[in-house]
């Protein structure tokens, strides 16, 4: 909520556009989702709800929000797939789009290597993320050589199984990892206390990239080269980025972050909405059609919403830091090559029984 408070106020908004709150927890309830939706909009009679959840938990708002025509905005780090991939008419998702960026990142590892080793957690083995790197990779013609799950507690974590792997296989000197929170800085630690001998080239989740680069959690003598896909870091120079760190940061005294912009870009597809109804009631399903709606410029670049899944994507960022003396290195993948690998992703179909943690990523 931050993140839309401080684009409201940094654009003048705060009086015309009222953000009323709900509280749902770890959006793991459907029926206090319901409960607190259907309270919105019976008693407060909202315009439109916007939420912070996930599939397939979300789900239970689409007949309500179809019988009532109102439009819902889903938002969260896109670390899951849902159970389809066509969009419900009253429905727009933003997100950080997590598991596309890593199916990037695993066809990157894939031409780059011709094995690797996953590194996981129980919690974020339990995300589509973790299946996105894996399976792109593999695509590719990738060798999954061994799989590593650490429990999700950095005083249980453990990598002692991954370090003895990887000594007895020089061979394999590449990680594709999806970690967050306090279990980056841990794998570092453990791998630069008993594996400083080996060059290790690390192809990382968005949210460990972020925590990778801009934490502190790597050093320029680190034996770790750490790359992938993000649809956002803070260091771009995109001038609306430049205004969402600069504003966050003065109003809420704390380091832009993921979950700020997310907020930040969900106050731009607001103002636009405020401008597109001209002061009359919303028509959810004409609203999300709208020309205006289609392309916005936020803080992460341009966003598109694409049209089968009403998804929106935005350029994506390859961020490598590299080992000791190498160059750091910085490049951006054009929308046109974002929607090519998204369509590729939603156009893979997972073999099997699958199943997933059901709340919203990094909600726990």
């Amino acid at each position: 909520m931050d993140g839309i408070h401080t684009f409201l106020k940094h654009r003048g908004l705060s009086n015309e556009i009222e953000c009323i709150t709900a509280s749902i927890g770890y959006g793991t309830d459907t029926a206090l989702i319901q409960q607190e939706a259907e309270r919105l909009i019976l008693e407060h009679r909202v315009d439109l709800l916007v939420i912070f959840a996930d599939y397939p938990v979300v789900e239970c708002l689409f007949p309500v929000v179809t019988s009532l025509n109102k439009l819902l905005i889903i938002v969260n780090h896109g670390a899951k797939y849902p159970p389809s991939w066509a969009a419900s008419p009253n429905v727009i998702h933003h997100s950080l789009n997590n598991a596309s960026n890593c199916w990037l990142t695993g066809k990157l590892a894939a031409k780059e290597n011709k094995s690797a080793a996953l590194v996981s957690s129980f919690y974020d083995g339990g995300y589509s993320i973790t299946h996105a790197i894996a399976a792109s990779f593999m695509d590719d013609s990738g060798q999954i050589a061994f799989n590593f799950v650490g429990h999700q507690q950095k005083e249980q974590f453990n990598t002692k199984p991954l370090i003895s792997f990887l000594k007895t296989k020089p061979e394999v000197d590449s990680l594709l990892a999806t970690l967050s929170g306090e279990l980056g800085p841990e794998l570092y630690l453990q791998l630069r206390e008993q594996a400083a001998d080996k060059n290790l080239k690390l192809y990382a989740c968005p949210v460990l990239l972020e925590e990778s680069l801009y934490e502190g959690n790597l050093n320029p003598e680190e034996s770790i080269a750490v790359s992938g896909y993000t649809s956002w870091f803070k260091a771009s120079e995109e001038e609306e980025n430049q205004a969402y760190c600069q504003t966050f940061k003065k109003e809420t005294n704390r380091e832009p972050d993921s979950f700020g912009v997310l907020g930040w870009d969900t106050g731009l597809m607001l103002k636009t909405i405020l401008e597109i109804s001209e002061d009359k009631a919303l028509d959810a399903k004409t609203i999300v059609q709208h020309p205006d709606l289609q392309k916005l410029r936020g803080a992460k670049g341009e966003m598109r919403l694409h049209a089968y899944t009403q998804h929106y994507i935005s350029p994506v960022h390859y961020l490598h830091s590299g080992v000791g003396k190498e160059v750091s290195k910085h490049h951006d993948l054009s929308l046109e090559m974002v929607e090519a690998s998204f369509n590729e992703l939603i156009n893979f179909e997972i073999q099997g029984p699958s199943s997933q943690w059901l709340n919203t990523y990094l909600c726990s």
